[in-house]
């Protein structure tokens, strides 16, 4: 553990002279905010954490609550994961339908994982990508393919040859022209 947050005034060590100035040597707990440029009631917490705790009580201690008593229930949890992997539904449909935030059911999503599409559907196989160099090569690949479109792609200087296979799925193969 660091000795001191980035918002800390005094790191442990000085913590430990502060109290030890106030209990051992008797300065007052205003003195030694003034000597060490806290407010008194500063002065007082160490104090206080030092006679309870020991040196261990001079360290840092989490600021996070024990407790969220407004986060979302776990069985609302359950729920919205539930209806995303088994019905397929959009954040913004079960949002809807279980009157709850957008922005709730969102952040419960993209922490399990389910925020995208592809996170609940399994992925297809990719359509491959050819480049050769001369047109018309992949023409040969696609024996049954019932129609062939040629449309000039301006950036990359190709041909791009367009595939129409029969199940209505495109695949861009790319061939060198001039």
């Amino acid at each position: 553990m660091s000795e001191t947050h980035k918002n800390s005034l005094l790191s442990v060590s000085g913590r430990k002279a502060m109290v030890d100035s106030v209990l051992i040597a008797g300065v007052t707990k205003v003195e030694a905010s003034k000597k060490y440029n806290v407010t008194p009631q500063t002065v007082k917490k160490w104090v206080v954490r030092y006679k309870e705790e020991g040196e261990s009580g001079l360290e840092d201690h989490s600021s996070r609550p024990d407790s969220i008593p407004s986060s979302t229930p776990v069985a609302k949890v359950a729920e919205i994961i539930t209806l995303r992997k088994e019905e397929k539904l959009t954040g913004d449909h079960i949002s809807r339908k279980l009157k709850i935030p957008l922005k709730t059911v969102s952040r419960i999503l993209v922490q399990a994982n389910l925020s995208r599409q592809k996170d609940i559907e399994p992925q297809e196989d990719q359509p491959m990508r050819y480049e050769h160099e001369a047109l018309g090569d992949m023409v040969f690949l696609h024996k049954e393919t019932p129609e062939l479109q040629r449309e000039r792609d301006p950036e990359r200087r190709y041909w791009k040859l367009i595939i129409i296979k029969e199940q209505g799925s495109w695949f861009p193969v790319y061939a060198r022209g001039c």
